[in-house]
This record gives structure tokens, sequence and C-alpha cells, in this order.
């Protein structure tokens, strides 16, 4: 079995089995604009898996809630993003092309890195992609990797 056809159902299951709604289904909300996720599989659990979703509403600004898996009895994290870090992200995203990226190609086929999947979501329109960020990848997956990694440091932190 591939790497991808072992993670993909392990990836999407995480966020069900911490009651994330679908980012389809939160993107739908009334006033909310958009919605950004990343779920976290560690292979070796060294870290509890995680799930950050990143909200942007109309009236409350923007708010990122982090839910770990076997942690703080699965209750979420909320942090206030600032405005300008959710630019970037947006920005960051654009310029990568990630609404036609596809999942990373060139993963290994045995559970040997960490995957993540990164979601989009706005109106009807839902994008989602799948990420080792330890295996060399060409730029535009790089560009997504580094712009969470830089505009959502919270969302990356690893609780054991």
């Amino acid at each position: 079995m591939s790497l991808l056809g072992y993670h993909v159902p392990l990836l999407r299951g995480l966020a069900a089995e911490l009651k994330c709604a679908p980012v389809g289904e939160m993107a739908q909300r009334p006033g909310v604009t958009d919605v950004y996720r990343v779920t976290v599989h560690y292979y070796d659990r060294r870290a509890c898996d995680s799930v950050a979703t990143l909200v942007k509403t109309i009236t409350g600004g923007v708010t990122l809630d982090v839910v770990y898996r076997r942690a703080l009895a699965q209750k979420p994290l909320t942090y206030k993003i600032a405005e300008e870090r959710y630019q970037k992200l947006v920005l960051a995203f654009k310029a990568a092309g990630f609404d036609k990226l596809v999942d990373q190609s060139g993963l290994p086929a045995h559970d040997s890195t960490d995957v993540w999947m990164v979601e989009r979501a706005a109106g009807s329109f839902v994008r989602g992609i799948i990420v080792a960020p330890d295996v060399p990848a060409p730029a535009p997956y790089q560009a997504v990797i580094a712009a969470v990694r830089h505009a959502l440091p919270e969302a990356m932190r690893m609780v054991v």
C-alpha cells in the first residue's frame, strides 16, 4: 500500500475523530469568508497528531483552533491571529498556486515521514493536498509548507 493510500484516510479521519467540522461545511456558515486547516500526523508518535483550523469571519476577525489527539482532553486551544499574518498566508498560498496543486509526489511507500493535509475552503470551493514537510519537494509545495510554518507557528507546536 502506498503512503498516500494509508495516510489519506488517517488524515481525513483525524479531524472527524477530534470532532472538527469539515472545512467545506464551515466555509458555508454565515459570516465565514475563508477556512484553512492543517492536519499533522507524526509517523513516529514523538508528538500528538493535531488539527489546526484557521477561520476568517466578516465580524469576528481571524481565529485559529488547534486540537491534539490524546492530549488536553481534546479541547481546542484558541488563538486570535493578526490580520497581517492571515494576509501573508493567503498571499503565499496564491503565489504557490495552491488551488491547482495535487498531492505531493515522490513520497516514500512506507510510513517513515511526517505528513500534513493542508486544506482551504471558501464558499462552496474546497481544496486539500497531502505534503510531507521533510521530503524534498518542488517549489510550490515548499512554499506552502514554509507559509504554514511562518504564518501559523501555533499550528506546528508539538504536544507530547
